[in-house]
């Protein structure tokens, strides 16, 4: 399991709620191979959507109403640098030493520099964010391919990326070493902050054709982007091609993905299933 600028491409997941952005879908059910559970996956789909709509929602537009925008940038890039352990560990698993000696490096230079994390001085000076999962260590190995389901709560998901979320969660990120009571707020603002940066694709989604499928096809396309990217760049592809902003407004759940939290522009995905 992409914040846009919370990793330069689902972060480690803070295992709380996701984000569901659309309405229920009305359209023609698809048949796409890769979701052999869709009647299932839409019922929670529309109940994920019900409750963002109650609770999530209007708890973001709060957030944003009262805290400055520099605020928020600062909360964000807290919740980015506590993110960077996981993508450090999962650089180690997937022999990746070089990039993981660099996440390392930049972990380092903005918890001391950069005040834990709220000034990303890592970035200002060239150390690029990249995001990495246990979900994308299991298919670095192998488990490219994996049918989708959609979570309650969580939001979308493959069989794979799930079973990459509690080790992702308890084995390799810093909130079970946490005082139980501060892992619950800063859990809390984490997600709140997520939802809130995610608000300005809610009338992209409301207006798709079928919801259900628009996000279905933006979480694919988010985490082959993901995948593919080693492979892009052993063919001397610039790997910021790929769009890891686009898809992430519809695909991730609110804490599930620690690599998008800011939009900087529209998702350009297809609803065509």
């Amino acid at each position: 399991m992409l914040r846009p600028k919370r990793t330069n491409t689902h972060n480690a997941i803070i295992l709380a709620l996701s984000i569901l952005l659309s309405g229920c879908a009305t359209a023609p059910k698809a048949t796409n191979p890769n979701d052999p559970y869709e009647a299932l996956n839409r019922k929670v789909f529309a109940f994920n959507m019900a409750v963002d709509d109650l609770v999530f929602s209007p708890a973001a537009e709060v957030y944003t109403t009262i805290v400055p925008k520099p605020l928020q940038t600062r909360v964000s890039n807290f919740y980015d640098n506590i993110g960077e352990v996981p993508t450090v560990l999962n650089d180690v698993l997937q022999a990746k030493p070089v990039q993981a000696l660099a996440d390392a490096w930049r972990f380092v230079i903005n918890s001391t520099v950069g005040i834990f994390g709220i000034f990303d001085v890592a970035s200002k000076i060239g150390l690029k964010r990249h995001y990495e999962d246990f979900g994308l260590t299991l298919a670095r190995w192998g488990a490219k391919k994996s049918p989708y389901i959609m979570l309650p709560l969580l939001g979308p998901s493959t069989v794979r990326d799930t079973l990459g979320i509690p080790v992702n969660y308890y084995l390799l990120s810093v909130y079970p070493h946490i005082n139980r009571e501060v892992r619950y707020y800063l859990v809390g603002l984490d997600l709140i902050d997520v939802r809130a940066n995610l608000l300005p694709a809610h009338k992209l989604i409301k207006q798709a054709f079928d919801p259900y499928v628009f996000v279905r096809n933006a979480y694919f396309q988010h985490r082959n982007g993901l995948i593919n990217k080693d492979v892009k760049k052993d063919h001397d592809e610039d790997i910021d091609t790929i769009d890891d902003h686009a898809t992430s407004e519809a695909s991730i759940g609110i804490v599930g993905n620690r690599a998008k939290r800011k939009l900087q522009q529209k998702p350009q995905v297809s609803t065509s299933s």
